[in-house]
């Protein structure tokens, strides 16, 4: 059996002084003590043989104390309305190192997609979800201006940059760009959960692939319910015969094709290539597919053929459809394909053929050496003239200055002048991450 689907391209604060304290790492007020009476009355019973009836016995009173808490970490929302909100015209020069909030209805939009990993916990707090735009950001929209009325056979790009470097932010900030100018927007934030068995698969003969029916199914739904209007737009373009003798005409939208291919996951791959094949051939609305955690798709997967050998992404039909586009094997008429890896999935690192192919930076423990194993399919997938975006390792001043103004409002860290802030800025060498994790350490210091 083969299971090639392609060809290979070439601290603490105690809260009461009794021997019995409580702990928590917010701080703590403790109220009065409230003391509450409990009145238990013992049960009638009967005595047997002679003898009176046995009345009840008199009512004993229990009293305990229970401290009322509140705690003094939860604090208001923090209001953001002073900061700009991050419309197409915010990314400019002009606009470099201001802290920004995102539209709610676009942000509304992006989390029908989901929200990568370290974005998810980040916007989860402190309010309305945030971010400063810098340099890269205000780069990375014009290079999506220049792929509007282009084919996405040569834009194809790969964000690069060491480990907290914001790539996943700018992702997203390209992503919040695209969706208010008007694109046709395909966003996976997760694309480790396409190789990591916790979805179904069956082989197709057909196709010599696996197919994955309820990732497809559900890009479908993600894809429609950030894209409904645009799509109902856009027509088939051919009959597409399927299971159990349902035909889709040539006229049928892609609205309707998508909640045709989302409702039934016996035909969702089918459907989820025909609409892929009809975005592509449109020319009316330009498409990006933007992929968070996209190392995913260039190492082995975590499924199993029946015979228990391991399957690599690229025999799965998701991360297939993915590298078809990454490579350029396949192709929007009006669009760009953009990609970024990610550090925050330890049990997934960069694959070594990733780091060769695009010539990164490695560590003593990835250093790429004669002996290290290079799967030829997964080294001609990565070598496929993908450019790089690269990301700097750490912020200008201006930029820091407005991630510092974002974490101050969001209580994150305390308000500093301009002598702190440079002196976190050269310790952490403006590394994002870096910079934030000093910010919350010193502010938890101070709390104590």
């Amino acid at each position: 059996m083969s299971f090639l689907g392609r060809p290979s391209t070439s601290r603490l604060v105690p809260l009461a002084s009794s021997s019995r304290s409580i702990h928590t790492s917010a701080p703590v007020l403790a109220k009065g003590p409230k003391k509450q009476t409990l009145r238990v009355a013992l049960k009638r019973t009967n005595r047997f043989g002679k003898g009176k009836e046995n009345l009840v016995k008199p009512v004993r009173t229990i009293t305990r104390t229970i401290p009322k808490l509140t705690f003094s970490g939860a604090s208001e929302i923090p209001d953001l309305s002073n900061f700009i909100q991050l419309h197409p015209d915010t990314y400019a020069s002009r606009s470099v190192g201001s802290p920004t909030t995102f539209p709610q209805q676009s942000f509304g939009r992006l989390q029908t997609f989901g929200l990568p990993r370290k974005l998810e916990k980040e916007f989860a707090e402190g309010g309305s979800p945030a971010s400063v735009v810098r340099q890269r950001t205000v780069d990375l929209a014009r290079t999506l201006d220049a792929a509007r009325s282009s084919s996405s056979a040569d834009k194809r790009y790969m964000i690069t940059g060491g480990s907290g470097t914001g790539k996943s932010m700018l992702l997203f900030q390209a992503v919040n760009y695209a969706i208010d100018s008007k694109w046709i927007v395909l966003y996976t934030p997760r694309m480790d959960q396409w190789i990591d068995s916790s979805s179904p698969y069956a082989y197709s003969q057909e196709t010599k692939t696996f197919h994955q029916p309820v990732l497809a199914a559900k890009l479908l739904q993600t894809t429609l319910s950030s894209n409904q209007k645009a799509l109902a737009g856009l027509r088939l373009g051919e009959t597409l015969p399927l299971e159990g003798g349902q035909i889709l005409g040539p006229d049928t939208d892609l609205a309707e094709v998508c909640k045709i291919g989302s409702r039934d996951e016996r035909i969702s791959v089918p459907v989820l290539e025909a609409f892929f094949k009809a975005l592509g051939s449109q020319t009316e609305v330009p498409v990006v597919w933007a992929m968070d955690e996209v190392h995913s798709v260039f190492t082995s997967s975590r499924y199993r053929a029946p015979d228990f050998s391991v399957l690599e992404s690229y025999h799965l039909s998701m991360p297939l459809l993915a590298l078809d586009y990454l490579t350029g094997r396949k192709t929007f008429s009006r669009g760009i394909v953009l990609a970024a890896y990610s550090h925050s999935t330890p049990s997934l690192p960069i694959p070594p053929v990733l780091t060769t192919a695009l010539a990164l930076p490695s560590t003593h423990a990835t250093a790429i050496t004669p002996y290290t194993p290079l799967n030829p399919t997964h080294l001609a997938h990565a070598s496929a003239s993908i450019q790089r975006f690269q990301v700097p390792f750490g912020m200008s001043p201006v930029e820091a200055g407005g991630m510092a103004e974002i974490w101050q409002k969001k209580g994150w860290a305390r308000p500093a002048g301009d002598e702190a802030l440079m002196s976190g800025l050269s310790l952490s060498m403006g590394n994002p991450e870096v910079m934030g994790k000093g910010w919350r350490f010193d502010f938890k210091s101070m709390a104590v």
